[in-house]
């Protein structure tokens, strides 16, 4: 079973409010693709 998710498909399954934890930080700012999924989304 493939567990990977697109950071399109992850940000779908937050909600406004949430708290969330994002790790990885380091030259490769791989996690930069999901924060700026969120920051183009609606979530507030």
């Amino acid at each position: 079973m493939d567990k990977q998710m697109t950071a399109a498909d992850v940000v779908a399954k937050l909600e406004n409010g949430m708290t969330i934890g994002i790790g990885g930080w380091g030259p490769r700012r791989k996690p930069m693709a999901l924060v700026r999924e969120i920051l183009r989304s609606d979530l507030k």
